[in-house]
């Protein structure tokens, strides 16, 4: 399992309107996770989740990071 976990506040130091450019890297960061796993002949699925539950039963509540993304990989 792959979890695309960010840090908005370094984003929105930056940039105007942070989340949308988060999330549109979170996906262009699954599109190529998906072509070099089928270069690998690896089986990969994007979940369409974000990961926010997961990352706080890691780590615990966090304001800083944020989960942006849960994929699969396997053999």
């Amino acid at each position: 399992m792959l979890a695309l976990i960010v840090e908005p506040g370094k984003t929105a130091a930056k940039y105007v309107n942070p989340e949308s450019l988060v999330w549109r890297d979170a996906g262009v960061v699954l599109g190529y996770m998906s072509i070099v796993a089928e270069v690998l002949g690896l089986s990969f699925c994007p979940l369409g989740i974000t990961a926010h539950a997961e990352l706080t039963n890691l780590f615990g509540p966090n304001e800083c990071l944020f989960g942006a993304g849960l994929a699969l990989l396997g053999g």
